[in-house]
């Protein structure tokens, strides 16, 4: 049972628009409204469900014109006495709304308090208590129907369901256990047999559907990989090719395939004469000749008929061992 009496106030809808409501509910609801609405007749008289044109006002200044819908204690969403006060959606007259309101004895709600208010006078159960915020958290037509089925008691009829069916069951088998030693059978051991098992399969569609459901109301969390190279990036490096390239095309245009040739084997030779972290950048098709002669070598005879060992196996003994 609510034993928390006290008159919660809060913003009911988000900012930004041209309409703004505020929600007031609790036991003094239309006492501290009316200590600020001017009306033709104070709320406290109205019946409920019904809506009263007035002003807001601080004494002589007016803050707005709104409309005052009153809902009377059981019949509204929290089951207590509540007003809700449509407004203009200026950020400024919400908040002096607000603030008379709590001058006026009403405190603001912490988050999910009037759900909590609903769930504790039987107005929902904890499953539908859960929907609400799924509904308002709702970004796609399937969250929106999972959301509204079980705000409107979908999943909670199917537990109540299930749960007459498990009484029944148990009831069963406890007459059975009773009686055991009797030669009186009052179920068909096959019957409950298949009772059971059909109970069994409700539980698992109901267990399995959390997964789906967690999935449209979180997301699916999906990871985009691939390789996007096997070597650091180097803008020299992109530069010298560019370089080379222009080069290389000039070559052609002006001696054809003989001048792509020799600009070919100008770059070999370049490259064979490079070293990086002191090995020969063409190795192993090029020896160390490079650093021992400061010549590049790019043509060298078989390994086995090489007197020095390459000098990138930095071997103590540069002797080639036949």
């Amino acid at each position: 049972m609510n034993t928390d009496h006290d008159t919660i106030v809060a913003p009911a809808t988000a900012a930004g628009g041209a309409i703004a409501v505020i929600r007031i509910s609790g036991g003094e609801a239309f006492a501290v409204c009316d200590r600020i609405f001017r009306g033709r007749r104070p709320l406290a008289e109205a019946d409920g469900y019904t809506v009263h044109y007035g002003t807001i006002a601080e004494g002589d200044r007016v803050i707005d014109d709104v409309l005052a819908a009153v809902f009377r204690a059981p019949h509204s969403y929290t089951g207590e006495n509540s007003v809700e006060i449509s407004c203009h959606g200026s950020s400024y007259i919400v908040s002096e709304i607000l603030r008379l309101l709590t001058a006026a004895g009403g405190r603001m709600a912490q988050p999910g308090e009037f759900t909590i208010r609903a769930y504790l006078a039987g107005k929902l159960d904890l499953s539908q208590a859960e929907a609400v915020a799924d509904m308002i958290a709702s970004s796609s037509r399937a969250a929106h129907a999972l959301a509204s089925t079980q705000m409107r008691g979908g999943y909670s009829e199917e537990l109540e369901s299930l749960r007459e069916k498990l009484l029944n069951l148990t009831s069963l088998l406890e007459l059975e256990l009773d009686f055991s030693e009797e030669d009186v059978e009052f179920a068909d051991r096959t019957a409950l047999r298949a009772t059971m098992q059909r109970i069994a399969a409700e539980i698992d569609r109901l267990r399995s559907s959390f997964a789906l459901g967690n999935a449209i109301r979180e997301g699916v969390a999906v990871a985009i990989a691939g390789v996007a190279g096997y070597t650091q990036p180097s803008q020299d490096f992109g530069n010298a090719l560019r370089l080379w390239r222009f080069l290389l095309a000039i070559l052609a245009s002006l001696g054809g395939l003989f001048g792509l040739a020799l600009g070919w084997a100008a770059l070999i030779y370049h490259l064979a004469g490079l070293e990086t972290f002191g090995v020969p950048y063409l190795a192993p098709f090029t020896s160390g000749g490079g650093r021992r002669t400061g010549h590049p070598t790019v043509v060298r005879p078989p390994l086995g008929e090489m007197k020095w060992r390459d000098g990138a196996l930095y071997s103590r003994n540069r002797r080639n061992q036949r």
